[in-house]
């Protein structure tokens, strides 16, 4: 998670802090008024006239962590996206670290993975993992016997044969399967939800996009599939453009219409944990990480 302290600085008189950080760079577009594109790396914003959606009426803060995690590459390549690349050899080295109970991941994450994959197998699964930059879920499943199909926004190249990957676009809309996404066994999302429709990687502003994101897992499970779900819980807030934290309020949203089957590490005593609290996962983060176990109920 990249923090942009030169943002930081020189608060537009506009916005004041209250709505973003200098520079604006938040295009309104003519043709419908909730809808936003934004210019040089992701909106530094939240544009008016989505605040109270984003808030839900008041029930969520804000407060502001300026992420632009694609600058580097975008600096590179300025005709495009630079490709995310996974190496064999690197997912190999994951992988052993994995079965030696080595990995450190999202705090606390990786024991729950551990915890939850050995409560509830998904050996011979074809698993969707939702969002990855780095293949260490790739390497977590595989471990534990799951045949990985990774969906991200941004093109990944993979050289390992164990994982296909595709970008959203193109399992959402693949044409050999009549615009129907391909139905896998399980799926795994962490710490990938929270982001949607903040516009962190590039996506569209949308104040629902983590529950739409919830909405479009029910067409990648199977039903009665299960989905293994890691959140940042704490005091409800979005802390723009990084990320949301889930609360009384914007927690049961987003899990409605799945199954809880378990969890680990969730109470909710975390829903008032605030920067500084001494339970947090790392220092002035102010929440810490769960993981939900949800089954894909009939709808």
């Amino acid at each position: 998670m990249q923090d942009d302290d030169k943002f930081k600085v020189g608060l537009n008189e506009k916005w004041d802090g209250a709505l973003g950080i200098y520079p604006v760079n938040l295009v309104q577009e003519k043709t419908n008024i909730l809808s936003f594109c934004f210019e040089s790396g992701p909106p530094r914003q939240i544009p008016i006239a989505l605040y109270t959606a984003y808030t839900m009426n008041g029930k969520v803060g804000v407060s502001w962590w300026y992420c632009d995690p694609l600058r580097e590459s975008r600096s590179q390549n300025k005709n495009g996206e630079t490709p995310t690349i996974f190496k064999k050899s690197v997912i190999d080295e994951e992988i052993e670290l994995v079965k030696e109970k080595k990995i450190n991941y999202y705090g606390d994450v990786a024991g729950y993975i551990h915890q939850a994959f050995e409560k509830y197998s998904i050996k011979n699964d074809k698993i969707a993992i939702m969002g990855s930059s780095h293949p260490t879920c790739e390497a977590f499943c595989i471990a534990y016997g799951a045949n990985p199909h990774t969906i991200e926004y941004n093109k990944i190249i993979c050289d390992d044969e164990r994982i296909e990957t595709y970008t959203v676009e193109e399992y959402y809309s693949n044409p050999r399967l009549g615009h129907r996404p391909i139905v896998c066994d399980s799926g795994i999302s962490i710490s990938s939800f929270e982001h949607d429709g903040l516009g962190k990687y590039g996506d569209p502003l949308d104040p629902d996009g983590d529950v739409k994101a919830m909405t479009r897992m029910k067409e990648t499970i199977k039903p009665g599939g299960l989905l293994y779900l890691a959140v940042p819980i704490g005091k409800d807030r979005i802390d723009w453009n990084a990320h949301r934290v889930y609360g009384g309020h914007r927690l049961p949203v987003l899990l409605e219409g799945w199954e809880l089957i378990d969890s680990f590490g969730f109470d909710e005593k975390l829903f008032d944990m605030i920067p500084g609290d001494s339970r947090e996962e790392r220092p002035s983060y102010g929440y810490k990480h769960a993981l939900f176990v949800l089954k894909n109920t009939e709808s």
